[in-house]
Formats: C-alpha cells, sequence, structure tokens
C-alpha cells in the first residue's frame, strides 16, 4: 500500500509539474487578431465545432489545442497556419480528446506500476492524430493530401523540443511515418476508421 501511494504521489506530482508548465506557456501567449479568428470560425463551423474557442499567439512552433470546459487553440505567432493544419486542431475539439487525455492521466495515476495504460496511452494518441489528420483532409483538403503531408513534415522538422499533447508537431519518427502513409493512402471508409 506505501508503494502504491508514493507511486501515485510521484505520478501526481508530474502531472501537477506538466499543467503548471502549461498554464505558464499559455501565459506568455496573447489573443489573436481578427484574421486568425475568422479562419477558426470559418474551418470550425465546416467541421461543425460549435464550441467557444480562445485563439491565441505564442512562441510555438506549431498549433495546439488544449482545455476542457472552454478549449483554447494556440497559433505560431511569426507564421501563418494553414487551413489543413487548423482543420486538424479543431478536429481535436470536435472529439473531445481533451477529456480523453485526461481520462487516461487519471488511469495513469491509479495504475502507474502497469506499464501497458502507458501503452495504450501512446497508440490512443496516435490513433487521434491520424483520424484528426483524416477529418481534416475529408472535411477541408480534398486532393490536397501530398502538401499535407509536407506541411507535416515541415512542422516535425522545424520543432526542437517537447510540444503540447496533442500538437500538431512533433513525433516519434516510427509515429510520423505511419502518420504520412495513412495521408498519402486513400481514404477508409469513415465509419470503420472511426470505429477502429
Amino acid at each position: 500500500d506505501l508503494l502504491w501511494i508514493a507511486g501515485t504521489s510521484l505520478r501526481a506530482a508530474i502531472e501537477l509539474w506538466r499543467s503548471v508548465a502549461l498554464h505558464r506557456r499559455l501565459g506568455h501567449t496573447e489573443p489573436a487578431g481578427e484574421d486568425a479568428g475568422r479562419d477558426v470560425d470559418r474551418i470550425a463551423s465546416a467541421l461543425g465545432v460549435g464550441a467557444t474557442i480562445d485563439i491565441r499567439t505564442g512562441n510555438t512552433a506549431s498549433p495546439f489545442v488544449c482545455g476542457l470546459l472552454r478549449p483554447v487553440l494556440v497559433l505560431p505567432k511569426d507564421r501563418v497556419t494553414g487551413d489543413l493544419v487548423l482543420a486538424h486542431e479543431l478536429a481535436h475539439i470536435r472529439r473531445r480528446d481533451s477529456w480523453r487525455l485526461l481520462v487516461m492521466r487519471v488511469l495513469g495515476l491509479a495504475l502507474w506500476f502497469n506499464p501497458f495504460v502507458f501503452l495504450i496511452e501512446r497508440e490512443r494518441r496516435l490513433a487521434a492524430e491520424i483520424a484528426c489528420d483524416r477529418i481534416a483532409l475529408d472535411t477541408i483538403g480534398h486532393g490536397r493530401a501530398r502538401s499535407y503531408a509536407r506541411t507535416l513534415l515541415d512542422a516535425a522538422c522545424a520543432n526542437s523540443g517537447p510540444q503540447a499533447a496533442l500538437g500538431f508537431g512533433v513525433e516519434p519518427r516510427k509515429a510520423l511515418e505511419m502518420r504520412i502513409r495513412s495521408i498519402l493512402s486513400p481514404a477508409p471508409n469513415a465509419r470503420s476508421a472511426g470505429s477502429m
């Protein structure tokens, strides 16, 4: 029992540190301009995202989303974010991936001793990224799979540090290869892809 409590406490401290780091990072952002707001609203409408989104800019290599009750979308300050990348991030909001991440973190607290929990979470994150890629392509990216894959590669090359959990950018090489392969392959049946 003491070992479990010690492990859970350590895991909780790690999660708290991550939350504080994200909060600080958000503290260094500023509200995005009207142009970004119009782009996000247009794409959110196409995706059927009805949530009110707090759009911010900051010193980030690639955009990311976070937040549970009010989603926050952080865009790079000095770079234009393409429609497909915005659609990918907004797809995370539509899918409620932040809530799924919270559930997995709570499970990680209770089951820190089980390595399979963390392996499942890693695979779940990759599946979420692939699903968001597919949603972006199916909604607004018709015929643009190659340019989208190039954008993903460029984002991975631009990133030199860890990104937020749901960020568009840097990932292990194998996961990146799987995403690009999925982007460039013919679209599977949407119903079977969603159930997977």
